[in-house]
């Protein structure tokens, strides 16, 4: 059966919950929420982990969802554990913030370069490939990356990432 992993990016601990960087653990959390798929500690991929068979278009695939715990500049670990039970990196989607896009908008390519990302750059050097799925969530331009977010902000961040999730997860069941 085919499975799709989408990763979130982020880094663990309750004072980076509404920082940027975190976009992508709150994207997971909501998909998970959505999916209505349990997340559980799992020391083997490094994080919060889990999945559950969904059944689209009368097609029926299992959707993993991870939270690495591995901080963001780390996240190749977390990543590379979870990439073997994939037929091809293409069935992978990494999310993750983006300054430079403005709150509310997305950039989703098949591949690309870590444009200084360090939790990009992780996963780059721990799959030895930049050709692997990547959403990147506009998160707007912040002082400092460790500063919260408006709820507000999140929310919009969140709606527009929900919407491409489920693009991404139609187009590969499709």
């Amino acid at each position: 059966m085919k499975r799709l992993i989408i990763v979130g990016l982020g880094n663990i601990g309750k004072r980076y919950e509404k920082t940027p960087h975190n976009i992508g653990f709150n994207l997971i959390y909501t998909l998970s929420y959505k999916y209505n798929l349990t997340l559980k500690k799992n020391l083997e991929y490094n994080g919060m982990y889990g999945e559950k068979v969904i059944t689209l278009n009368q097609k029926e695939f299992i959707l993993g969802l991870l939270i690495p715990w591995t901080f963001m500049n780390n996240s190749g670990l977390a990543v590379k554990k979870v990439a073997p039970l994939l037929e091809s990196l293409d069935d992978l989607l990494i999310c993750t913030d983006n300054k430079d896009l403005s709150v509310g908008t997305n950039k989703l390519k098949n591949q690309g370069r870590s444009q200084h990302h360090n939790g990009i750059a992780s996963i780059d050097k721990h799959l030895n490939t930049q050709i692997y799925p990547r959403l990147r969530i506009g998160t707007g331009k912040v002082k400092v990356i460790n500063e919260n977010m408006t709820d507000e902000n999140i929310k919009k961040c969140l709606e527009s990432a929900i919407i491409e999730c489920i693009k991404w997860i139609h187009n590969k069941t499709g």
